[in-house]
This record gives structure tokens, C-alpha cells and sequence, in this order.
């Protein structure tokens, strides 16, 4: 499965792909391809934004090792599978807040305070519309599996807004599909219990229809014996 996770087997045999439909089939497409790929747009994501500030000199965004992933690998994620719940600001610019400025010695050797090389360089070339290079939207996850439902981005801006988009998205369509599906299976609900409960509105009805019978009847058969009694009463007088 593209997520990593180890197939389903039973007796030896992988029975992933025999398990489609109903609740069972639904969680392994979530477990196998749907969170996986999230997961990994979001690591893309994570790792561009990470590896832009860096190529500027200005490492902002680690990994918890204080390292900024590297972006070339086999499966292409390999070396940054879940990154985007490791992310977290370099703790070398945590200690001096002053770097996000000046730049660490590697850029601004000589220290000097105000230095504006390196935010011109993150507004130009990370933040503004400089073009995204080797990013990945195909062959992404832990076996390269999954492909993201969107083509390579521009920008860095870009990529947030089709990565955020595709998942509103789906997000959307699967709240649509849940509405429909409810209401086919009240309609279905309403019908079996039509079918196999008891209505007592109607029940009750029916009662009262055979009550209205019975008592005509009884009216009927109560005329007859008097018209019977007074036939009798005049032959025997």
C-alpha cells in the first residue's frame, strides 16, 4: 500500500484488494491512499518551504535534528517522509532571533548588524513569485505510490493554495456523498419499516373500520330477528 503500512493477509495470502466496499473497504482507501498522500503533499510542502529559506542562508525550518532534509532520494520522499510533523524553527535562530535579520556567520561573515541581504533574498526568491524547481506532485509517500491531484506549482504560494484547495475539495465531495447516501439509506429505513413494522395509525384505523362493520352488521341482523319475531307472532296468531 502506498502509505507504507503492511498489507492484510490471512493464511500468507495479501487479501488487501479483496476487501473493497462497505466500512472495511472505505478505511483501508483511507489508510492506503487517501491520509498517505495528504501526508505527503504536506511533507512536500513542508520540505520546499524548509529547503527554500535554507538556499537562501537562512536555515529557518528544521527537522528535530536542527537539519533541513535533503530533496533528492529513492522514492523521491525518502529522505523526508513525515517532515511536515517534525518541521519546527531551527533552534540555532530560536537563540538568536537576531538571524533571522543578520543571517548566520555563514552569510553575514562579517556580522553586520541590519543586514538585509538575506530577508531581500527570502522575499525575492522564497515568498515572492520566484519559480519552485524539483518538487514533487508524482511518485510521492514512503514507496513512492501516490501522486498528489494537482500539477507542479510556480510558486511557493502556489503550491499552498492547490495543496489546501485539493483537499477542501475533497473534503467537500465526501460531505456531499455522505448527505446523499443518508438520505437513500433513511428512504431505505422508511420502506423496510413500512413493510415489516406495525403502523398503528393504520392499525388503529382498521380497528375502528371493523368496529363501524360490526356494528352495522349486528343493526342488520337485529332487524331481521324482529321482522322474523313479528312474522312469527302473525302466523301463529
Amino acid at each position: 500500500p502506498g502509505g507504507g503500512i503492511p498489507a492484510i493477509t490471512l493464511g500468507g495470502v495479501d487479501v488487501t484488494s479483496a476487501l473493497q466496499g462497505g466500512q472495511i473497504g472505505a478505511n483501508l482507501a483511507l489508510r492506503d491512499t487517501t491520509l498517505p498522500t495528504y501526508q505527503a503533499e504536506l511533507d512536500e510542502f513542508s520540505q520546499n518551504l524548509a529547503a527554500g529559506f535554507s538556499a537562501q542562508g537562512l536555515p529557518l525550518f528544521t527537522n528535530a535534528a536542527g537539519t533541513v532534509p535533503s530533496g533528492s532520494g529513492t522514492p523521491a520522499q525518502s529522505g523526508y517522509v513525515g517532515f511536515a510533523a517534525q518541521i519546527q524553527v531551527n533552534p540555532a535562530i530560536t537563540a538568536n532571533p537576531a538571524a533571522v535579520r543578520d543571517g548566520l556567520p555563514s552569510t553575514n561573515a562579517a556580522g553586520v548588524a541590519g543586514y538585509s541581504g538575506i530577508v531581500t533574498a527570502v522575499l525575492n526568491n522564497v515568498l515572492g513569485a520566484a519559480p519552485l524547481t524539483g518538487t514533487h506532485v508524482t511518485g510521492l509517500g514512503p514507496t513512492g505510490a501516490l501522486n498528489a491531484p494537482y500539477g507542479a506549482p510556480a510558486t511557493l504560494a502556489d503550491f499552498a493554495t492547490s495543496l489546501v484547495g485539493a483537499q477542501a475539495s475533497d473534503s467537500a465531495t465526501v460531505s456531499s456523498q455522505l448527505g446523499t447516501e443518508q438520505a437513500v439509506q433513511t428512504s431505505l429505513q422508511g420502506k423496510l419499516t413500512s413493510e415489516t413494522g406495525v403502523n398503528m395509525d393504520a392499525e388503529m384505523s382498521d380497528m375502528i373500520a371493523l368496529q363501524n362493520a360490526y356494528g352495522a352488521n349486528a343493526k342488520v341482523i337485529s332487524a331481521v330477528q324482529s321482522m322474523f319475531t313479528t312474522l312469527l307472532g302473525m302466523v301463529s296468531g
